[in-house]
């Protein structure tokens, strides 16, 4: 596996209120990252650093992949009211990609997506549910040529088959040499879908080599990864 990107002795601060401090990492191709910790750990604001959308004030991120080959799924991405949801696909390739074939995106679509993409693609945002909406943005970004794919709670309103068929797209990009950074409170399905874990406590950025070793450190025997969880961060 090759090095995609490295993150050495990050530091960032809000009114002097110290968020992430000393934080090192190293992201690797072909790999699914797990980014867990509890609302106003700071887990957006290392994705927004990680993508040069906040300056750090202590240390770098150098990526190894140029800025095309990356891309940033916002929580609170919204489709605007303006387009379809057909026209917000084609926006996304064309601004990260420069060119966009309707037909080369069914292509690659999954047969289970096919039908639902259809039901939603003329709709605007305003006639579609939230979980439509989600939808729409998560197949725009996972199957953009992006070697490196970060998601912020991508399967939020999604219904199980949906986030089955999520998963297994994610296992694709894996057999691709593609690597996938997902934050996620839906812990069960984090676990057994990642490769390594990555948590946000107390300003510090700590790295696990899977999820298993987390459940079996802090799950206190059960083997249950809500268990864990909490054991961990409360």
């Amino acid at each position: 596996m090759s090095k995609i990107c490295s993150v050495n002795n990050l530091g960032f601060s809000y009114s002097g209120i110290t968020v992430l401090e000393n934080a090192n990492m190293t992201f690797e191709s072909g790999k699914t990252y797990g980014l867990l910790g509890p609302n106003g750990s700071g887990k957006t604001t290392f994705l927004e650093l990680l993508f040069n959308r906040l300056d750090p004030q202590a240390g770098n991120v150098k990526w190894r992949v140029a800025n095309i080959d990356r891309f940033y799924l916002k929580q609170n991405i919204t489709v605007p009211n303006a387009v379809t949801m057909g026209e917000f696909i084609e926006m996304i390739f064309r601004v990260n990609q420069g060119n966009y074939s309707e037909e080369r995106f069914m292509k690659y679509l999954p047969d289970a997506w096919e039908e639902k993409y259809k039901s939603v693609r003329n709709k605007r945002p305003f006639n579609a549910s939230i979980g439509e909406n989600r939808f729409v943005s998560v197949i725009s970004s996972l199957h953009l040529d992006s070697q490196f794919l970060a998601l912020d709670e991508p399967t939020v309103a999604m219904d199980v088959s949906t986030r089955n068929c999520f998963w297994k797209e994610i296992e694709k990009r894996k057999t691709l040499g593609r690597s996938t950074l997902i934050t996620s409170h839906y812990l069960e399905e984090m676990d057994g879908n990642i490769d390594h874990l990555v948590t946000l406590k107390n300003r510090e950025l700590n790295y696990f080599e899977n999820m298993g070793l987390f459940k079996e450190k802090y799950s206190f025997g059960s083997n249950n990864i809500n268990n864990a969880f909490s054991n961990y961060f409360l």
